[in-house]
């Protein structure tokens, strides 16, 4: 039997640098289990509920619990969050009238994959730090979130 010879890179620090994007509990697992980083979706399944902030939540809290890290085990947080401090009237009109066109899909979860769309945050940075450190799954990931250190 011939087997190609190939070549293997090792990249020192590469594996702390990789993220595994995930929508599900499983997911969660899954990229705990395998010792990657954690970025839990804006667009998430509705599995044992349907509030976004719970569910968002409870992947944070099952990576974190089948990741060799535990609670220092690294999460970010997908939301789609619209600063308007130096926005214009106009700008500001605009963004309004997006997160307005967006927000029916979040009132319940879509299709068969019971997919859950979070809600657009639109406001000013104050606003923003309000909202976010109301969000449970936010306060649970801040630790160690952030996709550069």
């Amino acid at each position: 039997m011939v087997t190609a010879p190939f070549v293997t890179r090792r990249q020192p620090g590469l594996a702390g640098r990789l993220w595994y994007g995930g929508a599900s509990l499983r997911s969660a697992r899954w990229a705990g289990e395998h010792g990657m980083n954690f970025l839990t979706s804006s667009v998430i399944r509705a599995e044992e509920s349907e509030d976004f902030a719970e569910i968002q939540l409870a992947q944070v809290r099952m990576f974190r619990a089948h990741h060799p890290d535990g609670e220092r085990a690294r999460v970010s947080q997908g939301l789609v969050v619209i600063p308007t401090d130096s926005a214009t009237a106009a700008q500001r009109a605009k963004y309004e009238a997006y997160v307005e066109k967006r927000t029916p899909r979040t009132a319940a979860p879509q299709g068969p994959g019971r997919m859950l769309f979070a809600r657009d945050l639109l406001g000013t940075s104050a606003e923003m730090a309000r909202r976010l450190y109301a969000h449970a799954a936010f306060r649970e990931a801040r630790p160690g979130a952030g996709l550069v250190d």
